[in-house]
């Protein structure tokens, strides 16, 4: 429901709903759908989040502002309300005040969809997976068959460690609707995490001639998943076409398709099968995602990227500016950024200068929380490996070993893994 009754207005609002959930092209239609509605609360808040999304504090301060001060002066019910605060705080970068107005909100609206997504890519931004997992379970009875939040409900479980309830979640979404790309992402996400290359590899076999009816975004996103199955068998020929044709080949300035391509060659430069000039095409693209990012994970990806394409002064003004954000943060967000980011984005900047061993020197007291500066347990994921290689390159291979082998919990090291340690 909405408190603006116009039939234009409400349709909106559910094209939006619908594109958002669905991964759907032109989800930026709401900024016109916005401007054409001034008056619906909703539709305001939806384009400000448009931007809020980029995580570049410059779009969120010029553009998703505006629409969040017209929000503020529609007529607005509770749940409408509550939805114009939650864009506030994050806007704000008050990520632990969103969450905590977003637990409110998604507790008396279980089957508001839009708000759990929000919620979804806040945890990306500071993952707490039992309370990301928590809040997904209260929104289970309201949506038990709708298969867009069974992706999202497979993932939060995911993302706990329970890959076996995740993949038959994944599973029952996919069952009810198979073009369901999000059900795709977590189910990749369980079998990484398994090292079940095989079944990995076979997603986009199954399921990819149905991602180009999606949103270029997540196209791009579920071909960097298929890439690390290929990865983990170490086969790099596929990996380096697969960054060529799918993860570099759209969307340049994009943040999310920065996080992805900055993965995909850092993973590759650990196994020593980066290729020459890799990097450069990258950089005169960087500059205002490295400016604008808003949390350690993105620091870390920016400061290891732009070093390895010759940037090192703007790497370390990256590095300034996350020493200044963590100072201002409070709390336990600022534990976060100051006690665990800090010391894991100077280690990944340290390992992009080869200096191997001060890399696992300021990592090492931190690593094993290193799921909290940010992304989700596949993306900062690399942050662990950057350690592992960290440690073999300075001599403490059979430690280097260790943790490999630790992290498989029991299975056979990936060729991958393998060689992380050659």
């Amino acid at each position: 429901m909405v408190s603006v009754t116009s039939g234009a207005a409400v349709a909106a609002v559910d094209r939006f709903s619908r594109r958002l959930l669905n991964y759907e092209p032109d989800l930026d239609q709401v900024i016109a759908d916005a401007d054409a509605h001034p008056g619906c609360a909703l539709l305001q808040v939806y384009a400000a989040l448009l931007f809020i999304f980029s995580q570049d504090e410059a779009v969120i301060a010029g553009k998703a502002r505006p629409f969040l001060t017209r929000a503020r002066s529609c007529l607005a019910d509770e749940r409408e309300r509550g939805m114009i605060e939650v864009a506030h705080a994050w806007a704000d970068a008050s990520f632990a005040r969103a969450k905590m107005l977003l637990d409110t909100l998604t507790s008396s609206y279980p089957a508001d969809l839009v708000a759990l997504k929000v919620a979804e890519f806040l945890y990306f931004q500071e993952p707490d997976a039992q309370r990301h997992s928590a809040l997904m379970e209260r929104g289970a009875s309201a949506n038990a068959d709708v298969p867009e939040f069974l992706a999202m409900q497979s993932f939060a479980v995911e993302l706990t460690g329970d890959r076996r309830r995740a993949k038959d979640i994944a599973e029952e979404a996919i069952a009810r609707q198979e073009s369901t790309p999000w059900a795709h992402h977590a189910l990749a996400h369980a079998l990484i995490n398994d090292g079940d290359i095989e079944r990995g590899t076979a997603i986009a076999a199954r399921h990819a001639a149905n991602w180009s009816a999606h949103d270029v975004g997540i196209q791009t996103h579920l071909w960097w998943h298929a890439a690390l199955f290929h990865l983990a068998a170490f086969d790099c020929g596929r990996v380096r076409s697969l960054y060529d044709e799918r993860v570099w080949a759209h969307r340049p300035d994009d943040v999310f398709t920065h996080t992805d391509a900055i993965s995909l060659l850092w993973r590759m430069e650990l196994v020593g099968k980066c290729w020459d000039g890799a990097w450069a095409p990258m950089m005169p693209h960087l500059g205002g995602g490295a400016r604008g990012f808003m949390f350690p994970f993105l620091a870390s990806h920016y400061a290891y990227a732009l070093t390895r394409g010759g940037q090192e002064k703007a790497a370390r003004e990256v590095i300034a500016r996350q020493h200044r954000l963590a100072e201002q943060r409070q709390g336990e967000e600022g534990r976060i950024w100051q006690r665990i980011g800090t010391p894991l984005v100077e280690g990944c900047l340290a390992s992009a200068l080869e200096d191997h061993a001060t890399a696992a020197r300021v990592m090492e007291p931190v690593i094993r929380e290193a799921g909290r500066i940010g992304g989700s347990d596949a993306q900062n994921d690399v942050i662990r490996q950057t350690w592992i290689v960290a440690l073999a390159k300075s001599g403490r291979r059979d430690e280097a070993a260790a943790e490999a082998a630790r992290r498989t919990d029991g299975r056979r090291l990936t060729p991958q893994e393998e060689a992380w340690l050659a």
